[in-house]
């Protein structure tokens, strides 16, 4: 990633309550998440991540691939249930 330009999904849809819901499914923490994330090249803190979690902050399209690599789900999961 480096060099590269960062992208970030611009968020009309709230993601955040998917991905919570889905870390806890994996029985994983916050922290849990956030590490594994920073092993595969995220410069994600903890506190931005639970802010992405909370709908307060929009995610790195990079951020979401690691986090589909991470909760090993087909990627319909981040988007079960939105309406537009």
């Amino acid at each position: 990633m480096e060099g590269a330009t960062i992208k970030k999904l611009i968020q009309d849809v709230k993601l955040g309550k998917n991905i919570q819901n889905i870390r806890i499914q994996k029985s994983m923490s916050q922290a849990d998440v956030v590490v594994k994330l920073q092993l595969l090249g995220s410069h994600l803190s903890l506190g931005h991540y639970a802010h992405i979690e909370q709908d307060r902050n929009n995610i790195n399209i990079s951020d979401l691939i690691y986090l589909q690599r991470i909760f090993e789900v087909d990627f319909s999961e981040f988007f079960k249930d939105l309406i537009p």
